[in-house]
């Protein structure tokens, strides 16, 4: 997702779909001359994109925002995913070294010689965690290390904060540490054993942790626990309520976001997006000129709420983030009023 309204799908045959309406239309967009497997498509900026395909020793480049892509020689036969991590930086892994790149994509340094990854999360103080076949986490904090977690495919990782992070696994078990995960001591298996597969997991506006995968209803026809939610730092999950989608089995492969949008995509062209409502607080004070009003009896407007304010005059308000006209109002008073941002 490069931001609220623009995101970029990728899949099976060649298939590369762009929104520039969150959602509400597609575009099919054509990328290299034959028909494969795409990967991962990340864009760092409205221009310049990079897709990564299957098997073919290949990845695809745009400086036109997908106009015109140009074939250039993958570092990784195999490519799993491209993790952006900055506006000119990204992380090419798959089968093999851990690539990165500092100018969108022109050139390739390698480190290691012989992961199988398929994920990756930067944290904001630089470290780096990497996570794949059979438990296999890498961890860079200005050195490389490496553990094993688990014997299951670790499918995807993500931190709210330094400390605090989450790894879902293919046999949908889960592992949340609150100390960094620089170590396989850090991280403790979570009390939620409800889905049949987990792919991916994100991190809400909330600082919740959102994981999406495969419904554990049979043949995964229904959609309990495709995706699952963890307001404690994932301890605890529960199921998100979902609809039923017009074509079966529910099986969510990747997750995204961008700032309060998220979008759950998977097979047979499913695809949910969920916008959360952010909230935000005015507080402020109001004074009487004269008079004898009394400031308890002021009306403040903002929106369709109405509150009045304590004796001292101080007055506080929850609304949803947006623009307001806020209106203060009492007999025999001039009446005040002002357009403010939440």
């Amino acid at each position: 997702m490069l931001d609220e309204d623009n995101w970029f799908f990728v899949g099976e045959n060649q298939t590369l779909i762009k929104t520039e309406d969150a959602g509400n239309s597609f575009e099919r967009m054509n990328v290299g001359e034959f028909e494969q497997v795409l990967r991962d498509v990340v864009f760092f900026d409205e221009n310049t994109g990079i897709v990564a395909a299957s098997n073919d020793g290949l990845y695809y480049r745009t400086t036109d925002g997908g106009l015109n892509w140009e074939a250039m020689e993958a570092p990784l036969n195999t490519i799993e995913s491209i993790e952006k991590i900055s506006p000119t930086e990204a992380y090419l892994i798959g089968q093999g070294a851990i690539y990165y790149t500092s100018d969108q994509g022109l050139n390739w340094e390698g480190f290691g010689d012989d992961y199988s990854l398929v994920d990756c999360f930067k944290k904001d103080n630089g470290d780096v965690i990497f996570v794949g076949e059979n438990g296999e986490v890498v961890y860079y904090d200005g050195s490389w290390n490496s553990y094993t977690l688990c014997t299951s495919l670790l499918t995807g990782v993500t931190f709210s904060d330094d400390n605090t992070g989450v790894i879902v696994t293919l046999d949908g078990t889960s592992y949340y540490t609150l100390n960094g995960g620089s170590s396989a001591e850090d991280w403790t298996q979570s009390n939620f054993e409800g889905t049949d597969e987990l792919m991916d997991v994100i991190v809400d506006v909330n600082g919740n942790f959102i994981a999406a995968g495969f419904a554990n209803n049979g043949y995964n026809q229904g959609v309990d626990n495709a995706i699952i939610i963890s307001e404690d730092n994932g301890l605890n999950w529960q199921m998100v309520d979902i609809e039923q989608p017009a074509f079966v089995p529910t099986r969510f492969i990747d997750i995204l976001s961008y700032e309060n949008k998220y979008v759950a995509l998977g097979a047979y062209q499913l695809i949910y997006s969920h916008t959360d409502i952010q909230y935000g607080n005015l507080s402020g004070s109001v004074s009487l000129s004269g008079g004898a009003g009394n400031i308890e009896d002021v009306e403040i407007l903002v929106g369709d709420i109405v509150v009045n304010p304590e004796a001292g005059g101080d007055f506080s308000v929850d609304l949803e983030v947006g623009t307001y006209t806020l209106t203060a109002s009492l007999d025999g008073y001039d009446e005040f009023s002002t357009e403010l941002e939440i």
